[in-house]
């Protein structure tokens, strides 16, 4: 079924060159000069073609008058639009115009009106209370010698009206009967968004005529909806079709757009709909974006096309398939080309990877599911939730999956008759997923937004100074696997993942000094009472001596841990003096930095006064072995609630 284009919203948009005769600065508002500017006029608006689509009679320009006003923003007697006239246009397609208009050089705020007939000079009122279309822009005429409108009717409030034509070429099955009532037709204009009808027949439900013989086809001529008036926009054209004794109904249904001051007519062949099962969607992909920092969740945009015609809504499943793979061990573990019901069904119930999530959202479900995230995530500027559904006539939603996981995707009609066969999305092997690589370096954390890829997502770091080995941060100092070069191998797997370096070191200690095991000791003050030591470790010498290795990774919970303490224990080393400076990854100023010196070599933090997040813990030291020398020690501390 081929859906409606609608008008997008007005926009403006220059075309700057070079203007030897006009430079900047040369011209002042007022000047009797006067510049020729090209007019570009164009919709966005489809024209023509096959298909069924409900709109007013073509935008070809025929019958049309165009009234331009502007305001000089430049001048001090400025008030409001001015008439600048009638603009003749030069069609070039169905949906493109020029014409040429001489102004004063200075800038200008311009708006076109399309009328359907002859207005005579109008006030920029009285042309917008009688448009069809309008477009606005500004340009700087001194500069600028080409101005371009987008027309659409999105900016007017004149009402259109409807008129079609209705026709049928098949005849009622057994058991539809109209002569006492009990079968009917509604004929409606709805609101996309709540349901609601904004025109209906005179009766509600609007019965159509029939003859006698009611396997004859229905037939109704110039339904008006009793001449109803309808905002410009675009709604959903809804035939429905009841049969109380049957207890059933079914619905035929297609966008139809309302134009100010225009009818909308056409003339529509109403399909039989009656116990069809609706065509199942094509063409189900999906695009993402919004990775960042600050969000454990990124956005998922799901397109399709509707091939139906009487379909109630959709349904779409996504399923959490990242029990499928495993993520330190280098060896890509694909899931199954999930393309039809069977191999679906294999993949979420597959015993050996048992934890598999399958969600199925319906219209009612995803609107309450955009409705919690819309609140979440409400500062998105980009967010329509009025684009994006599950009901009838839509071509697309949107997600907000969790960062480090993978998903697989499905969709499906849903209509009076049933609900058709699930359409598999064709998605990048290894399913929907986007994961946050991050690595620590002394100068802090990098990260980017990759995708699973089966040859492996390279992990680049800075040739100097060295890497001697690599740790994931799970607490546990789990190793990865390191290639040629101190490099960590390429990452295969989905998850999020976060790597602690720890630096090779020099015996002149020209590159990162080898801080030995043991030279800081980190624990902290409980809020019960009594010291609180972080990974597991126990109490003894050994356990604190490994605490803060180079680059150790630890979690803190502030719900437990009251005061952080940081000691700088004996050691052969000479220093001339340490400086501990903590910072949140994400931030260049540091929220604590202090000096030891020779009384001092404890640093405490109260745990409560830090946000939750990531933080660098950066010891800088001047050393007395190697005079000048300031070496980097770094470890990485989670507060948590």
């Amino acid at each position: 079924m081929r859906k409606a284009v609608l008008f997008f919203a007005a926009a403006f948009i220059f075309f700057s060159f070079s203007c030897t005769d006009f430079p900047d600065g040369e011209i002042c508002p007022g000047s009797e000069v006067v510049a020729r500017v090209d007019v570009g006029v164009t919709s966005s608006q489809e024209i023509g073609g096959g298909g069924r689509s409900i709109l007013p009679s073509a935008f070809d320009g025929g019958g049309y008058e165009y009234y331009l006003f502007y305001i000089d923003t430049l001048s001090s007697s400025a008030s409001g639009y001015s008439f600048y006239g009638t603009v003749s246009l030069s069609y070039t397609s169905q949906t493109e115009a020029t014409a040429s208009v001489e102004f004063r050089p200075s800038v200008y705020r311009f708006v076109l009106y399309a009328c359907p007939s002859h207005l005579s000079s109008p006030s920029e009122n009285e042309a917008k209370s009688a448009a069809v279309l309008s477009g606005a822009t500004i340009a700087d005429i001194r500069s600028v010698r080409k101005i371009l409108f987008y027309l659409d009717s999105a900016s007017l409030s004149a009402k259109g009206t409807v008129s079609v034509d209705m026709d049928s070429s098949w005849a009622f099955p057994d058991g539809w009967d109209f002569s006492d009532g009990s079968a009917s037709v509604t004929v409606g204009i709805y609101d996309k968004n709540t349901g609601k009808p904004v025109a209906v027949g005179t009766e509600n439900p609007y019965r159509l005529s029939y003859p006698s013989d009611v396997s004859d086809a229905l037939h109704l001529s110039g339904f008006s909806f009793g001449g109803a008036e309808i905002m410009p926009g675009a709604y959903d054209f809804i035939v429905r079709f009841a049969n109380a004794r049957l207890g059933t109904q079914y619905e035929w249904s297609d966008d139809i757009t309302i134009v100010p001051n225009r009818t909308t007519s056409a003339e529509i062949s109403v399909p039989n709909v009656i116990e069809n099962v609706p065509a199942p969607p094509s063409s189900f992909s999906v695009s993402v974006s919004g990775a960042n920092d600050d969000s454990d969740f990124y956005t998922a945009f799901f397109s399709w096309n509707d091939d139906a015609d009487n379909e109630t809504g959709f349904e779409i499943e996504i399923a959490d398939v990242s029990s499928w793979h495993s993520n330190l061990d280098g060896v890509m573990l694909m899931i199954p080309d999930v393309s039809d019901d069977a191999s679906w069904d294999d993949t979420v119930s597959e015993p050996s990877y048992a934890g598999n999530d399958v969600n199925v959202y319906d219209e009612k479900s995803y609107s309450e599911y955009i409705s919690h995230y819309y609140g979440y995530f409400g500062n998105s500027a980009d967010f329509s939730p009025d684009s994006y559904s599950l009901k009838r006539n839509s071509t697309r939603a949107r997600f907000f999956l969790q960062l480090g996981r993978r998903y697989i995707a499905r969709i499906r009609s849903v209509g009076d008759a049933g609900k058709s066969a699930w359409v598999y999305g064709d998605f990048d092997s290894g399913g929907i997923n986007v994961f946050r690589l991050s690595y620590m370096t002394d100068s802090g954390i990098v990260s980017s937004y990759e995708s699973q890829s089966a040859s492996g997502v390279p992990i680049d770091f800075p040739s100097s100074p060295l890497w001697k080995s690599w740790r994931v941060s799970s607490g546990t100092g789990e190793a990865y696997p390191v290639g040629d070069a101190g490099q960590p191998v390429p990452y295969t797997g989905h998850a999020n993942l976060y790597l602690v370096g720890e630096y090779d070191a020099s015996d002149d200690g020209s590159s990162a000094y080898d801080w030995a095991d043991g030279d800081v000791i980190l624990y902290g003050w409980g809020n019960a009472g009594g010291n609180v030591y972080f990974g597991g470790l126990s109490e003894d010498a050994s356990g604190l001596s490994r605490l803060c290795d180079e680059g150790q990774f630890v979690s803190v919970s502030k719900s437990s841990v009251g005061t952080l303490r940081w000691e700088l224990s004996p050691s052969a080393k000479s220093y001339s003096s340490v400086t501990l400076s903590i910072r949140k990854s994400t931030d260049d100023a540091p929220v604590y930095s202090q000096l030891w010196d020779t009384s001092t070599k404890v640093w405490t933090v109260d745990a409560s006064s830090l946000d939750d997040g990531i933080y660098i813990a950066t010891f800088s030291a001047l050393s007395a072995a190697f005079p000048g020398k300031e070496f980097i020690f770094s470890a990485v501390v989670e507060i948590t609630d």
